[in-house]
């Protein structure tokens, strides 16, 4: 989220965001002359996500979780939210969004996969895998690390 401002004789910018250091700010910016037009960018904490990543628990984790469910005869998928139990069929968007829930359950407080970092996500994966292991007997392979340098690899024996 990108704020324009231009600078006057004093700060004067967005006291509203708590818990930014302002007299700090005000120091970087005192060097520079008066009208300078600037951009104040506000952004999460963390790495974002990476393709990768999000290839690994939509493409492997979530089909494998559908699967299991599919296979203990599991017909609806119950999820809580906003203290009313709602029952919805059963299909991969549907587990996706019981496991979000589940472990927003089990963390204290829920976020959706757009809102998560690169290490809040995996550690939402982790936590997926150990759940569906424990209670579907379950077991998903962890992501392999070196994905990348075994596909350059293949593709250096290839030319």
């Amino acid at each position: 989220m990108d704020f324009t401002f231009v600078k006057l004789k004093s700060l004067s910018v967005f006291h509203m965001f708590e818990g930014i250091n302002w007299p700090n700010v005000a120091l970087l910016m005192s060097d520079w002359p008066e009208g300078t037009r600037g951009k104040l960018a506000i952004t999460k904490a963390g790495k974002p996500k990476s393709r990768e990543q999000l290839g690994y628990y939509y493409g492997h984790i979530l089909p494998k979780a559908h699967e299991s469910f599919r296979k203990s005869g599991e017909f609806t998928v119950t999820i809580s939210s906003r203290g009313k139990v709602v029952n919805l069929p059963l299909s991969e968007k549907t587990v996706d969004i019981f496991l979000k829930d589940r472990y927003g359950h089990w963390k204290g407080e829920y976020k959706g996969k757009g809102d998560m970092n690169m290490a809040e996500c995996a550690a939402f994966e982790d936590w997926s895998i150990m759940w569906l292991a424990k209670f579907y007997n379950c077991h998903i392979l962890p992501a392999d690390k070196d994905w990348n340098k075994k596909e350059k690899n293949e593709q250096k024996k290839i030319t």
